[in-house]
């Protein structure tokens, strides 16, 4: 079991955001973070346990991961504010994509915050797990982190994986 897995769960997202961001934060005198619905935070890291996903049959490269809990940023009163609830990284072939629920509510909205490409993952009987993946910036990520970053932009390294257990063509979850 990876230090960064939850205890029990499927698989897991682990990841730190964007260091720079949460440096920026933690100087504002009412700047806050703050894990929210089963997420955890470990060693700097955020980290999700899997909900489910869907796809994948028959050891297929497409699919969708959803991971359960959230977190806020906040500062200035308010005025700063980001929230990532229920990331899911949605996978088709080679390419991945990171969305979260910004909104809460009635009115739930779900963004793509980051593409990027997958890298090779490594398998085991209970886990697909990639590792060290660099999500790049949508044009919606970058308006949920208060426009500082440009499309494109960095985010720091994830690393996440989906349970494989009992598959037998279908998929976990």
């Amino acid at each position: 079991m990876n230090q960064h897995e939850p205890a029990g769960a499927k698989g897991y997202l682990s990841w730190p955001v964007k260091w720079s961001f949460r440096e920026y934060i933690a100087a504002l005198e009412d700047g806050s973070e703050t894990v929210e619905d089963g997420a955890a935070s470990a060693d700097g890291n955020f980290v999700f346990a899997e909900c489910g996903s869907t796809g994948f049959a028959d050891g297929g490269t497409a699919g969708t991961i959803r991971y359960g809990g959230g977190l806020s940023f906040s500062g200035y009163g308010g005025m700063l504010s980001a929230r990532l609830f229920e990331p899911w990284i949605e996978i088709d072939g080679l390419q991945a994509r990171l969305s979260v629920q910004t909104r809460g509510g009635a009115f739930p909205v779900r963004q793509v915050i980051a593409t990027w490409e997958l890298p090779v993952p490594e398998t085991t009987a209970e886990l697909v797990v990639w590792r060290d993946a660099v999500p790049l910036l949508t044009f919606e990520g970058v308006s949920l982190f208060g426009d500082v970053y440009q499309p494109g932009s960095a985010l720091d390294g994830l690393t996440f994986s989906r349970g494989c257990r009992g598959e037998t063509g279908q998929a976990a979850g």
